[in-house]
């Protein structure tokens, strides 16, 4: 129900904090790295992709799946460049985003022309975030995007729209604690 999926991205934050607290980069944060366990766990696999600093010297994570990649990455020599956690937060905000409004990609809503719609790659380069100014009617899931508090779409806002305004993992965890909190069942459909 919307309550579990509101916990799972909120420990999915939980644990990119807790790996930033190591001091490591995520590097490759996408759906094919994250487990959900039924009750609810998160936990990230494929970490032989982390960037880690080991006795001064960086050992940088080489790959990223684009559609989960930051734009200022795309086209970046990545085996060589030296990711931030800003970067991962990019990551984190696109998988949050995935979670809450049902498997849509928070750049899948906009269209170039009638004729040919962007790649997500491309919306994503041009920071053609679908949601900027809460979903319009015609956009896919608009209904589910638009009964999210204004705080958490405004969150949404920054990390899509500006590289220096994405919120950190500890400020998605405070955002969906707050939304946990504010959450009520409804009483003809519970889900």
């Amino acid at each position: 129900d919307w309550r579990w999926l509101v916990s799972v991205a909120r420990r999915l934050a939980e644990v990119v904090q807790h790996v930033h607290a190591l001091g490591h980069i995520i590097g490759d944060l996408n759906p094919n790295n994250v487990l959900v366990h039924a009750d609810g766990r998160v936990v990230l696999v494929d970490c032989d992709s982390y960037q880690i600093r080991f006795r001064g010297m960086l050992h940088p994570c080489a790959v990223a799946m684009p559609e989960f990649c930051p734009p200022e990455l795309h086209g970046a020599p990545l085996s060589t460049t030296a990711r931030t956690r800003n970067h991962d937060y990019f990551s984190l905000a696109t998988l949050i985003f995935h979670t809450l409004i049902l498997g849509r990609h928070p750049f899948a809503a906009v269209k170039t022309s009638a004729a040919e719609p962007a790649s997500l790659t491309e919306q994503i380069a041009k920071l053609a975030y679908g949601y900027a100014s809460g979903a319009p009617d015609n956009t896919p899931d608009a209904a589910v995007f638009n009964q999210l508090p204004k705080p958490l779409q405004r969150a949404f806002h920054d990390a899509f729209r500006s590289e220096h305004k994405r919120p950190t993992a500890r400020g998605w965890v405070d955002a969906l604690v707050q939304l946990e909190r504010q959450l009520v069942a409804c009483p003809q459909e519970p889900a």
